[in-house]
């Protein structure tokens, strides 16, 4: 299996689900729930970082420019910052699971 397959799965599944992400770098994956037509940064971001074999590295909940929190680092989900303080995205954060358990 390829780099790409698990990603580009994981893109058409979230496109079936009205959830559009954009490619910042072959390795980092964001999305806005306030998506524009451009592609300028609207906060709340949500960021996957992965590894040159697909590995989910990091899942980051940023809320403005200079303030964030980890959902996931190190291979360690945090329950705290996904149920308190990334709720509005429980549902992507729960497909980000599904496709990287």
């Amino acid at each position: 299996m390829s780099y790409f397959e698990p990603i580009n799965q994981f893109i058409e599944y979230e496109r079936n689900q009205g959830r559009h992400w954009r490619k910042k770098s072959m390795f980092k994956l964001y999305y806005s729930i306030s998506v524009t037509g451009n592609s300028l940064y609207k906060y709340p971001l949500l960021w996957i970082i992965t590894n040159r074999r697909g590995y989910l590295l990091r899942v980051v909940y940023e809320t403005s420019y200079n303030m964030g929190f980890f959902l996931y680092n190190d291979s360690i989900w945090f329950e705290h910052n996904i149920n308190h303080n990334a709720r509005n995205v429980r549902p992507v954060v729960d497909s980000i699971r599904q496709f990287w358990p």
